[in-house]
């Protein structure tokens, strides 16, 4: 594995301490308290997981503290969805992540308007029948190749 993909991997783990259910619940929990509750494994997958952090440079071990100040932020029903996410994500082999960085850095390039427009066109789309959706997919397909 090269170092990039190692550091986009440590990165996700770092991330994924968010994926335990209550890790970052607010509750009035002492750390020894919340270190208590967790189970030996949780315990050994966290002590690794801070071993994975700590080797990453600074602005990475930024990033992923910003990651999780956005996530304690969030409510319920936005953190499992990040969970959800993130189960996703680890379930992809590494042609399909590469596949979804491309549509994100294309996403990211787009123009607030251009955005709007594609969010349109993709309400019109999946209210389509699954019929419909399936010939279009089918014809975009074979202008793909």
């Amino acid at each position: 594995m090269n170092r990039r993909n190692f550091m986009k991997m440590t990165a996700v783990a770092g991330v994924s301490l968010l994926a335990i259910p209550g890790f970052a619940e607010e509750k009035e929990l002492s750390a020894q308290e919340k270190w208590s509750a967790l189970t030996e494994s949780e315990k050994q997958e966290l002590r690794e997981k801070m071993k994975r952090f700590k080797s990453l440079p600074p602005e990475k071990q930024a990033k992923v503290r910003e990651a999780y100040g956005r996530f304690k932020n969030m409510s319920p029903e936005q953190r499992q969805k990040v969970r959800e996410n993130l189960s996703r994500w680890r379930a992809m082999n590494p042609e399909k992540r590469s596949q979804m960085r491309q549509k994100f850095q294309r996403w990211q390039k787009m123009s607030p308007e251009q955005r709007q427009s594609f969010r349109k066109k993709w309400q019109s789309y999946r209210q389509l029948p699954e019929s419909r959706r399936q010939q279009m997919r089918e014809r975009f397909q074979k202008r793909r190749n």
